[in-house]
């Protein structure tokens, strides 16, 4: 997964996601990848950006829940922050790959 700094131009974001279509066009690309990467669809843009928010989005139930475990378990606490976000702010850009 790829992913760009929020405040990236459209005009990167465009070359990247360009780029890595031309990538996953490649006849040979499923082969080259699946050792890296296995044998998952590769998504780009809005595609992309949906996936990255269903594998990183937590309700705050869900929150609550794994800062309790990790307290009572493992005796670990502090702050949770939504993934997704960096140091700079939430990342508004993933690229993740694009479906062929």
């Amino acid at each position: 997964m790829v992913y760009l700094p929020g405040n990236a131009s459209p005009e990167v974001v465009t070359m990247y996601v360009g780029a890595f279509r031309t990538i996953f066009a490649r006849p040979d690309f499923a082969a080259l990848a699946e050792g890296e990467l296995g044998v998952n669809p590769q998504l780009t843009g809005d595609a992309g950006r949906s996936a990255s928010d269903q594998a990183t989005v937590v309700s705050p139930e869900t929150r609550t829940w794994v800062r309790a475990w990790l307290l009572a378990d493992c005796g670990v606490a502090g702050p949770v922050t939504r993934l997704g976000h960096g140091a700079a702010g939430p990342v508004d850009h993933p690229i993740p790959s694009s479906g062929r």
